[in-house]
């Protein structure tokens, strides 16, 4: 065990795109919302995806790999606040949008354990304190949240 921030578990925080209407080209691909997560599974459900348009340059190091772990810091609501988590763990080519941080374990983190531990940080009231609302929106700062240190499986 180690103990460490949680932040230096990923890679450096990538944010979200949304992209132009979708034009029936090759940058035609999933752009996954907060209204995607599944709770429950803590994963990104298929159910009712959205495609959009997204350029080459927006694409660079956002598309979503199996095991990166979508942190929602915009949005949140009256009945759930902001800092739900889930796992991408489909094979097709997607993004995440611009209320969504891309959390990409760094190598050697477990992406089940950290999704766990993310999971549990939320459900136990961890984002609470890292809640910015200046308008009706809730903003999760997200390198404060981070910033908390955790004990740690050894990494492989």
């Amino acid at each position: 065990m180690s103990t460490m921030r949680l932040k230096f578990a990923f890679a450096p925080i990538i944010g979200g795109v949304w992209g132009d209407e979708p034009k029936s080209d090759s940058n035609d691909m999933v752009c996954v919302r907060v209204a995607d997560f599944d709770d429950q599974a803590g994963k990104v459900s298929t159910e009712k995806l959205t495609k959009r348009n997204i350029s080459p340059s927006e694409q660079r190091g956002r598309v979503l790999q199996r095991g990166d772990l979508l942190l929602e810091k915009s949005g949140g609501g009256e009945q759930t606040s902001v800092g739900r988590s889930v796992r991408f763990d489909h094979d097709f080519t997607a993004v995440s949008s611009n209320f969504i941080a891309l959390l990409r374990p760094r190598g050697g983190h477990d992406a089940n354990f950290l999704t766990y531990l993310m999971r549990a940080l939320y459900h136990g009231g961890g984002s609470i304190p890292h809640i910015k609302q200046t308008t009706g929106i809730q903003n999760l700062d997200c390198d404060s949240y981070l910033s908390r240190a955790f004990d740690f499986p050894a990494t492989t």
